[in-house]
């Protein structure tokens, strides 16, 4: 039972705020727990960059299945254009990972 506060307006003295308890629904609590665990993922990973290189490494854990994965993207770093190329590799691998542990 979860309590829940309560105005009480008798006027009488020591009226006020009360705790009354209410029935809690089961079965909303477990399709909150479920929905929760349907969208929790355990993510842990490690990046790095120098002139020309974007790395990262990491395991990423979803409710259907856990992974883990690795990329290392050289490119030429002449123009804001080229990093973005390297940045949408990484976009992408991301969105392959989270529809596989999803």
């Amino acid at each position: 039972m979860l309590p829940a506060a309560e105005r009480r307006d008798g006027g009488a003295a020591g009226s006020g705020l009360c705790l009354r308890e209410r029935p809690v629904d089961v079965q909303r609590a477990r399709v909150d727990e479920q929905l929760l665990f349907e969208h929790t993922a355990q993510f842990i990973n490690k990046t790095g960059r120098d002139d020309g290189i974007r790395v990262e490494a990491g395991v990423l854990a979803g409710p259907r299945a856990g992974v883990s994965y690795a990329l290392i993207v050289c490119f030429d770093d002449l123009s804001i254009m080229h990093r973005l190329r390297a940045h949408e590799a990484f976009r992408t691998l991301g969105v392959e990972l989270m529809e596989y542990v999803y």
